[in-house]
């Protein structure tokens, strides 16, 4: 698994990344993250905002927020991996301090 550097407001720093993995698909490596943000699955959901009239999406309507409900957790892609150290989450957390 890659290394990356902690950067405040990114996946590795945050409290809401309960664990990340790696895995290799057919377009090449992926970085992911399981993100128990409920404020982030809202955001994410009406960012994609699908009519919820159109049969075809119905399934599509709220489903990070279903992942969120049934897995406890989100599968995302870690933002270290696909965005530049500048980028932050609006609903990141700092992660508690274990004494």
């Amino acid at each position: 698994m890659p290394e990356y550097k902690p950067i405040e407001g990114q996946c590795g720093t945050c409290r809401h990344a309960l664990c990340f993995d790696f895995a290799t698909s057919p377009s090449g490596p992926e970085d992911g993250v399981h993100c128990d943000s409920l404020e982030l699955a809202k955001v994410l959901d009406e960012q994609f905002n699908p009519d919820p009239n159109d049969p075809e999406m119905a399934d599509m309507v709220d489903q990070n927020r279903k992942e969120l409900s049934v897995n406890g957790f989100m599968d995302l892609y870690r933002l270290e991996c696909i965005a530049e150290e500048n980028i932050r989450c609006d609903q990141w957390e700092p992660k508690e301090v274990k004494a």
